[in-house]
């Protein structure tokens, strides 16, 4: 079956979630487990990707949400909360009674 193209009509990263609009106007509901990324998986709106569609509880869902050509998505610009190191991202967690990082 061949792949369907779109682009990302909203995405929330805190939450994980969004919805893509495919090219035929149809929109289909994407969660950031099924997105190819390098690091922290988003996706940055009117981001153009390629993705499969499957039918959820009687809901179209995107799986394999990839860039185009099967790249990584360029996903949402950082709000600064995560750091970057070794290709990943991580989220910096602070002890307020100990005033740790961590």
């Amino acid at each position: 079956m061949p792949r369907t193209a779109g682009k990302c009509k909203w995405f929330d990263p805190k939450k994980g979630y969004g919805f893509i609009t495919l090219d035929n106007g149809e929109d289909v509901f994407v969660h950031q487990s099924e997105i190819h990324a390098n690091g922290f998986r988003s996706l940055r709106e009117e981001e153009r990707v390629e993705l499969d569609v499957v039918l959820e509880n009687n809901k179209k869902k995107a799986i394999r949400v990839t860039g185009p050509r099967g790249d990584y998505v360029r996903g949402a610009e950082s709000d600064g909360r995560f750091h970057n190191y070794d290709g990943g991202y991580r989220q910096e967690f602070r002890d307020f009674e100990r005033g740790r990082r961590y």
